[in-house]
């Protein structure tokens, strides 16, 4: 899977002719490929469960892996938690509303390796 393959509007992912929901009450405002076969995506913030965790793993047949592990920050109210994710070096990375940059455990959504982003 490439990113070619694929597409994101409001909630539905398109991986080539086949598409399924990220539930989230919210919508994909981001994606990236990891593994080449789990898609991350960070959603839009909203008052929710998921409260400061606006980043999930999802399996290319949408089967969800994993939400992202609560960050040790004061909450974000009505900011975006998660402002940013990418793909450095092999390691995914979340960057927080308050400038933290964290590698994210593509298998379990656990944060480690806090580096300051500003």
């Amino acid at each position: 899977m490439n990113r070619d393959d694929i597409s994101a509007d409001g909630n539905e992912i398109r991986i080539g002719d086949k598409s399924f929901l990220a539930e989230h009450p919210h919508p994909i405002k981001k994606y990236v490929i990891v593994d080449d076969d789990v898609i991350v995506v960070r959603f839009r913030y909203g008052v929710d469960d998921d409260i400061d965790r606006n980043i999930a793993a999802f399996a290319s047949d949408g089967h969800r892996l994993w939400t992202v592990e609560q960050p040790d920050v004061p909450p974000a109210h009505d900011a975006d938690p998660f402002v940013n994710i990418y793909v450095r070096d092999g390691q995914l990375r979340g960057v927080t509303y308050w400038g933290g940059d964290y590698r994210i455990d593509h298998e379990t959504g656990t944060l480690d390796d806090k580096k300051d982003s500003r």
